[in-house]
């Protein structure tokens, strides 16, 4: 198929190489990044969305690719969702100099990952999920410090912060 014809790259009249960093096949386009190159390929049978790449391989655009995947069931669309999300991913770490997964561990992290956003799916669905309690004030004369933070282990980056309140709910931040 034709579908998103060298990502756009000729119409706005940039000269790069467009050569499919994971097969080294010429002319890179969308189909065949995702559904057509090899690599790509091995991952979906190894996932058993064999079916589904062939499907969607014979799409002609974007939209239908993704009237395609809306239309497939809930679990299908999240593994589709995060296999051609990794994918895309696993591209980009060959392109800047990583060596690529095997297909097989790609699949595991696929799985996997589709089954933990499945499951927090069903847990937010039944509200099991986490009970989120909104502050209350500390005894008199008692402060109270909540902080949070994240990493990105990607970036190596962070942060964090806290807020400190006294009985009254005034305090600071940092």
């Amino acid at each position: 198929s034709d579908l998103i014809t060298h990502l756009g790259c000729y119409s706005r009249g940039m000269d790069i190489d467009t050569r499919c960093v994971m097969c080294n096949r010429h002319d890179e386009n969308g189909g065949h990044l995702f559904f057509q190159c090899k690599l790509a390929k091995k991952v979906w049978e190894a996932v058993g969305l064999r079916d589904e790449r062939m499907l969607l391989e014979k799409c002609m655009s974007a939209e239908e690719v993704m009237q395609h995947i809306l239309a497939m069931s809930a679990d299908l669309q999240v593994k589709v969702a995060v296999l051609l999300w990794q994918w895309w991913n696993e591209r980009n770490r060959v392109r800047e100099g990583d060596k690529g997964r095997t297909d097989q561990d790609l699949a595991f992290v696929i799985i996997k990952s589709a089954e933990e956003f499945l499951k927090q799916n069903k847990q937010h669905e039944k509200g099991e999920g986490r009970n989120l309690k909104k502050w209350s004030k500390p005894p008199i004369g008692i402060l109270k410090i909540n902080s949070d933070g994240s990493y990105i282990a990607q970036t190596k980056e962070g942060g964090w912060g806290f807020v400190i309140r006294d009985d009254e709910g005034s305090g600071s931040t940092g």
